[in-house]
């Protein structure tokens, strides 16, 4: 039975270790010291009968005991008794752990972790069964655990006091800027209003010298306007009255190129006129002829000689698309300039037909005109040296003839055209079958090219423009006989 009651008072000192710890306290505890229940049962009870439930006598000599009484007299009063005083002491250390009582954490944690270290080895070297061994390392375990959380829970609360601490500051500050702006501010407004009343009154005496500029300025407008004004109608007078001598001038115009068209020969007309004669005869096949450097002669032009009886013979034919040889109207002769003088020119015979070149005999070149330059336009491919192959080469050839006698190469057809000169009719080539795509191709562009070519013959008939095929354009410029070369 008296082991039964020590077991039950050594309950309570534990738990009351345990309890000093929860209440963040670092307390010295004293530790039940335990004898075997055989040996100690008389001391026990001698103990019990002097200390009761609070201590039992091992613990009057413990260390933690004597720190209690030495702290008397310093932490609480010297004649308080130890139990007491221990109570006293629990509840300072509770007040420093809550951050209550004097001193820093740092001091109430060395504290309790004293407290802790004496309560653990007190229990460690308390004697006892194997019950109170269990209760032991239980109790142990637990005062660990408690400090460690109450110490953790300290510096939690260190750490917030010193955030709030550092947010107070920083607080403090921001009110100094806001009142230092606030200051500024009022002392911006204050200088603000002070300047719009200044301006105020400037604006005003502004605003009437700015009045006295823009009437001014009105006024000024208003007269450059009205004499804008006058300027603009006297132009328009200016510009009818000139518009009614344009439109005069524009009839006159009209007039004039009217009697002119009447005064100028038809191409008919100037294909019969001779354009010059020969002056003279020098002798082999050297003459000379009344037309010189004045008159646009240049070395190398040709002409055609008639007799001076029989005239010159029209170049047309009724069949301007046929090149025909036999029927053409030759002259006695073919005549090359070799060297051209202000009033005369020197040429030699290039084609005689048997009749001897005489003095007074005709010169033509159906594309010069000593006037005007005539308008032709060369139309097809010709054929230069009669071989039966017309070429587009040929064609730029007869272009540059009639360039180099003084005539014009027109680009189309129209009524100002005076000589229609045209190529060789084109033929569809023989043995093309239709089926063949390359044979096709080619039939279609033959004949596209003979519909155009007999257009163009059709156009100028319409317009009564003569026509001359290449061999009687060659014999009216007297080159039929240098084509060839």
């Amino acid at each position: 039975m008296a082991v039964a009651r020590q077991s039950s008072s050594t309950g309570p000192i534990v738990y009351a270790v345990i309890a000093t710890v929860l209440f963040v306290v670092a307390a010295v505890l004293a530790v039940m010291q335990y004898a075997s229940a055989q040996a100690a049962e008389q001391e026990l009870a001698d103990v019990e009968a002097e200390y009761g439930d609070i201590v039992s006598r091992a613990d009057t000599q413990g260390a933690d005991v004597n720190a209690i009484k030495d702290a008397r007299g310093t932490d609480v009063n010297a004649s308080t008794p130890v139990v007491p005083a221990a109570v006293q002491m629990i509840g300072q250390l509770s007040a420093a752990a809550a951050g209550n009582a004097e001193g820093n954490y740092q001091t109430a944690i060395e504290t309790i972790r004293t407290a802790q270290a004496a309560a653990a080895e007190q229990v460690a070297d308390a004697p006892g069964g194997d019950q109170v061994n269990v209760q032991q390392a239980n109790a142990v375990e637990t005062i660990d655990s408690l400090t460690n959380a109450l110490v953790s829970s300290l510096r939690e609360q260190q750490d917030q006091q010193d955030e709030l601490a550092a947010m107070e500051a920083r607080l403090a500050e921001m009110e100094q800027t806001l009142a230092d702006q606030k200051s500024t501010f009022d002392e911006s407004v204050e200088k603000a209003q002070q300047d719009a009343a200044g301006a105020l009154g400037d604006a005003q005496q502004t605003s009437e010298q700015a009045e006295e500029v823009i009437n001014g300025v009105i006024a000024q407008l208003t007269a450059v306007q009205e004499a804008a004004a006058a300027d603009i109608e006297n132009m328009q007078v200016e510009i009818r009255s000139q518009r009614s001598e344009i439109a005069q001038k524009d009839i006159i115009i009209q007039n004039l190129s009217a009697q002119l068209a009447d005064l100028r020969p038809s191409g008919m007309q100037i294909s019969q006129m001779a354009d010059g004669r020969i002056e003279a005869v020098a002798g082999g096949n050297t003459v000379y002829i009344s037309l010189g450097r004045g008159d646009g002669i240049t070395a190398g032009m040709t002409f055609e000689v008639f007799e001076s009886d029989g005239g010159v013979p029209s170049p047309l034919t009724d069949t301007p698309e046929v090149n025909d040889t036999a029927n053409l109207p030759r002259g006695k002769a073919s005549i090359e300039i070799v060297r051209v003088q202000p009033n005369n020119a020197e040429a030699r015979i290039v084609g005689s037909r048997g009749t001897p070149v005489q003095e007074g005999d005709l010169i033509v070149n159906i594309a010069y005109d000593k006037n005007l330059p005539l308008e032709m336009y060369v139309y097809g491919e010709f054929d230069l040296d009669r071989d039966g192959r017309a070429t587009s080469a040929d064609t730029q050839v007869v272009r540059q003839l009639v360039t180099q006698f003084g005539g014009n190469v027109d680009n189309t057809l129209g009524p100002d055209t005076d000589f229609v000169v045209i190529g060789l009719e084109p033929v569809i080539p023989e043995g093309l079958d239709p089926s063949d795509p390359i044979d096709r191709v080619l039939l279609e562009e033959a004949e596209e090219a003979q519909a155009q070519y007999a257009e163009t013959l059709a156009e100028a008939k319409s317009l009564s423009i003569p026509i001359l095929n290449q061999n009687r354009f060659l014999v009216f410029v007297g080159y039929y006989d240098l084509a060839p070369r």
